[in-house]
């Protein structure tokens, strides 16, 4: 079945050719097809223009002196679909400004999921050590953990990868503060410190688009209990309020994983990637808190941020 595909999607064979080579009908030949495509064997990508609202990258770069800000504009997309813009603008960034024999550090979620999958058609090997920057869940989509995405990502950059072997949520601060001492995981840590590039999502405390929630990794009551502590989003879990400080709560003093504050003050160029007008208050912590030197977002996003700040566009 494979290999009938092979024939008619990269090969351009048409399905009477194909049937001819293999003795089959052409009917059976389209059967084959559409099973290919309904097992998956078969994915099909259709990769829409990326207009971008350049008025809001100026303007989103002039208020919170932005190395540089993406707006792609979205219209009526739903956000699944804006997603996979976001993605792509994230992987083509990668591409474009990863230096040879660099780091590369990623946190998880969907939208570095996206970043995932489009970095799959990049045509260019680079020498670089691709590093999973927080511990995983060990529950929920494998594919949005960062376990997954850093071998994804190194095999589609022809590097090496590097796991942060730890759980990203420990039972309390005694664990946590012993764990980061653990020799391995302070040396993965260190070399993301020194990371050329980080890519990160943006996570929102908002319990309709949270993936720490809905992926059942903690309850609704456990992310409103985080709300009224103040936090309006996170980096790698690390929780700030809306005005980018990072906050001496509970899940702050039981998470494994990078330290955002240092991420900042390194050399590291640190790329953040979110979307929706429901993680704008999100993105504006962020963007307040300095831990973000590039933005890639969307029209609506990069609106409700302007307004809350009580901005214009020019």
């Amino acid at each position: 079945m494979a290999e009938i595909a092979d024939q008619y999607y990269e090969q351009g064979l048409t399905q009477n050719q194909i049937a001819r080579t293999h003795g089959y009908s052409r009917s059976a030949i389209s059967r084959m097809l559409n099973e290919a495509r309904d097992k998956h064997i078969v994915q099909i990508q259709i990769n829409y223009p990326l207009q971008r609202d350049r008025t809001l990258e100026r303007t989103l770069e002039r208020q919170y002196d932005l190395q540089s800000a993406f707006v792609v504009k979205r219209g009526g997309l739903p956000y699944r679909h804006i997603l996979r813009r976001l993605g792509r603008l994230g992987a083509n960034y990668v591409i474009d400004n990863l230096p040879d024999e660099s780091i590369l550090g990623i946190s998880w979620g969907t939208t570095i999921f996206e970043v995932s999958n489009a970095l799959t058609t990049a045509r260019r090997n680079f020498d670089v050590e691709v590093i999973h920057m927080m511990g995983t869940i060990g529950k929920g989509d494998p594919f949005i953990e960062g376990h997954e995405l850093v071998r994804s990502i190194a095999n589609s950059l022809g590097g090496k990868y590097h796991e942060l072997h730890s759980p990203l949520i420990v039972e309390n601060k005694a664990t946590q503060k012993a764990l980061l001492n653990e020799p391995n995981i302070r040396e993965t840590l260190d070399m993301a410190l020194d990371a050329d590039l980080a890519i990160v999502g943006v996570g929102s405390t908002d319990t309709s688009i949270s993936t720490l929630m809905t992926g059942g990794n903690i309850s609704k009551e456990e992310m409103q209990n985080i709300q009224e502590q103040g936090a309006v989003g996170d980096i790698c879990l690390n929780h700030y309020d809306q005005d980018g400080k990072v906050l001496d709560i509970d899940i702050n003093q039981r998470v494994i994983g990078i330290d955002i504050k240092k991420l900042a003050k390194s050399s590291c160029r640190v790329v953040g990637v979110a979307g929706d007008e429901r993680k704008a208050s999100a993105i504006l912590g962020a963007l307040r808190g300095g831990f973000l030197d590039v933005l890639i977002t969307d029209t609506h996003a990069a609106r409700s941020i302007i307004d809350s700040n009580g901005g214009t566009e020019k």
